[in-house]
């Protein structure tokens, strides 16, 4: 199979529906990698909420990401 690689997509904007899970979080998830700004539109406010918190959790995106990693890693280990 082909594989397709996309550039960073900084200061872009996608709206993903479906985004909370299975196919249509992993998209959320991997457009928010390449440095995109990422709606989830669904059904469950609180499954959306979820969702978000997980992919901020695991990507770094926004130019505060590096004093937020910074600080996290300070809490958990003192480094």
């Amino acid at each position: 199979l082909p594989v397709f690689v996309l550039a960073p997509q900084p200061d872009r904007v996608a709206i993903v529906t479906g985004g909370t899970d299975g196919i249509g979080y992993s998209t959320a998830k991997h457009l928010a990698r390449l440095g995109m700004h990422v709606i989830i539109a669904g059904n469950n406010a609180g499954k959306a909420q979820d969702a978000v918190r997980q992919i901020q959790e695991e990507t770094l995106n926004d130019k505060g990401s590096e004093t937020l990693l910074s600080r996290a890693v300070w809490t958990l280990w003192g480094l």
